[in-house]
C-alpha cells in the first residue's frame, strides 16, 4: 500500500486479545500475566498481615482488578497447553494468598479453599458453559471447540429456551393478568373469603373454561400439572429447574393446550405470583415470560379470549389442590410428559452445581492439613468484628502453615521443635498436645480436637486463646 511493505508479524492484538500465528496463546498469557502482576502491587498495598484491609474487601479488589483480567474471554484459550496456563495460575494463587494472609508455604488448594474461589481451570469451565448457553439462547452457532469441551460435563446447552422477538410493542401491550386477590393479606384472610372474591372475579367469566396450573420441586425432582375439567396433564422437568420455571412452563403448556383443543375462552388460574408478575412486564421479561406473552398475543389475534388469574395456594380451592397434587405426582409418575427445556437462570444454577462438584471432588482427593478439618469447598465465614491480624492468624491456623511452624522452610533450616514437649512444632501439636499452653486453652474453652477448635462455631474461643498466649504475634 503506497509502496510501503506490509510487515509480517507473528501476533496481532484484537479487542485486548493477542492472537499468535501458531495458536498457542502463549504470547497472550504472558501479556496478561505481566499486566496482572503489576495490578498485584496495588493489592499488596492493602494486604499487610497486621494492619491490612479485611479479606472480604481484598477479595473484591482482587476480583475487580486481577481476576477480571485473567478471565477476560478465557473461553478462547481453554485448549491451551497446561504448561502455558500455569503462567496465569500462579498469579491467581498469589492474589488469593495475599487476600487470605496465608503463609508462603501454604498448599495452593488450601489457599483457594479458604478464599472460597475455585481454581482458574474450573472457573473457565463455567464461563464456557455460560457462553454456550447465551449463544444458543440467541440462536447463534456454538463452535465445535466449545461443544467438544463441554461434552465431558454433560451440560445440555441446546435445550435452553430461546429468546423470542416481542410481537407487541410495550406501549401496545395488553395485560392479561388479574391479580386482585394478591391485595388481600393471606395470613389475615380466611380461605372462605378468598373463595368468595374468586367467585366474584370468575362470575364475569362464566363462559370461560377454568384451567388450573401448578408446579412442584422436591429433592426427587421437578414437576408441573395442568388441570382442565377432568383432564390432567402431568409434566416432568429437569431436576435443576427452579419452582418458578415449573410454574411458568405449566402456564405455557396450558396455552398450547388451549390452542390444540380450541378452547376459545379460557381462564388460567395459577398460584405463582412471580410468574404472573413477569408475564405482565412488557419491558424486561425473561425468556419464558416473553414466550408466554407471544403465545397470548397469537391466540388473541386468532380470536381467543384468555385471562390469567392469581389464586392463593393452600386456600381450599378445589382445582388448585388437584393441580398441586398432580404436580407432585408428576415428579415420579411414568405417565408424565418429559420436558427438556429450561431457562437461563436454571442453566446458571446447573453450571454452578457442576463446577462446584468438580471442585469438591478434587478437594476431597487432597491430603492437606485443611482437609482434616474442612470437608467442603464452601467458604467459611470470617470471624466477626476482628482485625486483619486476627483474621490472618486464624486462616494460617486452619491451613496449618504459619511463620511459627514453617519459617524453617523459608530459611532452609531444620523443623522447629517445641521447647516443652521435644516434638516438631505444628498447629495440631499446639492445640491438641502441647502442655505449655494448657492453662490458656482451658481458660479460653478451646477443644483439644483440632477440627472442633477451628470450626466457625468455636473460633471465638480459639481467638481468645491465641491472644492470651501471645501466639497471635508469632503466627
Amino acid at each position: 500500500m503506497n509502496n510501503i511493505p506490509i510487515p509480517i508479524k507473528k501476533s496481532i492484538k484484537i479487542l485486548g486479545i493477542l492472537f499468535d500465528s501458531k495458536n498457542t496463546w502463549i504470547p497472550h498469557l504472558k501479556a496478561i500475566r505481566k499486566e496482572s502482576l503489576i495490578r498485584i502491587n496495588t493489592l499488596k498495598c492493602f494486604a499487610h498481615k497486621s494492619w491490612g484491609s479485611h479479606s472480604s474487601s481484598l477479595l473484591q479488589i482482587y476480583k475487580a482488578l486481577i481476576l477480571s483480567k485473567l478471565e477476560y474471554n478465557s473461553f478462547l484459550f481453554i485448549k491451551a497447553k497446561t504448561s502455558a496456563l500455569k503462567m496465569i495460575d500462579t498469579v491467581h494463587n498469589t492474589g488469593l494468598r495475599l487476600v487470605t494472609g496465608a503463609f508462603r508455604s501454604s498448599p495452593i488448594p488450601s489457599v483457594l479453599n479458604i478464599a472460597g474461589v475455585a481454581p482458574l481451570d474450573i472457573r473457565r469451565v463455567r464461563s464456557t458453559m455460560l457462553l454456550a448457553i447465551r449463544r444458543t439462547q440467541n440462536n447463534l452457532k456454538v463452535s465445535k471447540q466449545i461443544t467438544d469441551f463441554l461434552d465431558d460435563t454433560h451440560f445440555p446447552h441446546p435445550d435452553v429456551i430461546k429468546n423470542e422477538i416481542p410481537l407487541t410493542a410495550p406501549w401496545l401491550f395488553n395485560n392479561y393478568v388479574n391479580s386482585e386477590l394478591s391485595e388481600l393479606v393471606k395470613n389475615d384472610t380466611p380461605p372462605i373469603v378468598f373463595k368468595q372474591h374468586l367467585q366474584s372475579i370468575t362470575s364475569d367469566l362464566c363462559d370461560h373454561t377454568e384451567i388450573f396450573t401448578d408446579g412442584s420441586k422436591t429433592d426427587n425432582g421437578v414437576g408441573a400439572a395442568v388441570v382442565v375439567k377432568d383432564h390432567v396433564s402431568m409434566l416432568r422437568l429437569p431436576n435443576f429447574c427452579s419452582i418458578y420455571s415449573a410454574e411458568a412452563m405449566a402456564i405455557s403448556y396450558a396455552l398450547d393446550l388451549i390452542k390444540t383443543r380450541r378452547i376459545l375462552k379460557a381462564a388460567i388460574l395459577s398460584d405463582s405470583l412471580s410468574s404472573l408478575r413477569s408475564i405482565e412486564n412488557p419491558f424486561t421479561p425473561n425468556e419464558i415470560a416473553r414466550k408466554i406473552q407471544n403465545q397470548l398475543h397469537n391466540l388473541t389475534n386468532s380470536g381467543y379470549s384468555i385471562t390469567l388469574i392469581w389464586i392463593p395456594s393452600y386456600s381450599q380451592i378445589t382445582g388448585n389442590e388437584r393441580a398441586d397434587e398432580n404436580a407432585r405426582q408428576a415428579i415420579t409418575s411414568p405417565d408424565a410428559i418429559k420436558l427438556n427445556s429450561f431457562t437461563l437462570h436454571d442453566a446458571k444454577s446447573l453450571s454452578k452445581t457442576i463446577t462446584s462438584n468438580i471442585w469438591l471432588r478434587a478437594w476431597r482427593l487432597g491430603s492437606t492439613k485443611l482437609n482434616e478439618i474442612k470437608h467442603t469447598t464452601l467458604a467459611w465465614p470470617s470471624p466477626s468484628n476482628t482485625s486483619r491480624k486476627i483474621e490472618t492468624a486464624i486462616n494460617r491456623m486452619r491451613i496449618g502453615h504459619s511463620s511459627l511452624t514453617h519459617q524453617h522452610l523459608m530459611k532452609k533450616e531444620d523443623p522447629t521443635i517445641c521447647t516443652s514437649c521435644g516434638t516438631q512444632l505444628t498447629i495440631k501439636h499446639i492445640i491438641s498436645e502441647c502442655r505449655q499452653f494448657e492453662r490458656e486453652k482451658r481458660e479460653a474453652g478451646v477443644s483439644h480436637i483440632i477440627p472442633e477448635a477451628l470450626q466457625p462455631a468455636n473460633i471465638q474461643n480459639t481467638i481468645s486463646f491465641i491472644i492470651s498466649s501471645n501466639l497471635i504475634n508469632l503466627l
